[in-house]
């Protein structure tokens, strides 16, 4: 519901009060995912899951700052999302760091 409210109100149109509610819920589901998954398992923010989503939660973030440039960064998280969430195993545990699918340190 986040990206999709915000997304929607801000290509919409709709005045800032309306849609910045669900880039907050965005931001805090985001946030709160990444926390658990570093708890659950530390070796998730050195694979390229771990990293994608950190690099949409910026993304996310950088709304507010990057006025004129939203609607390119919301459909970069979109589409980025859904590249990676449908992406194999293999591609989603790599490791940039030790150059190979990864499952724990």
């Amino acid at each position: 519901f986040g990206v999709a409210g915000a997304g929607g109100g801000y290509l919409y149109g709709a005045p800032k009060p309306v849609w910045m509610p669900y880039l907050a819920m965005t931001l805090l589901s985001g946030f709160a995912l990444a926390l658990v998954e570093m708890a659950s398992n530390g070796v998730w923010l050195i694979q390229l899951c771990g990293l994608v989503m950190i690099a949409k939660v910026i993304l996310l973030a950088a709304l507010p700052v990057f006025k004129g440039h939203e609607a390119w960064i919301l459909a970069a998280v979109v589409v980025v999302s859904g590249i990676s969430s449908h992406a194999p195993r293999g591609f989603r545990h790599f490791s940039i760091f030790h150059r190979r699918s990864i499952d724990a340190l």
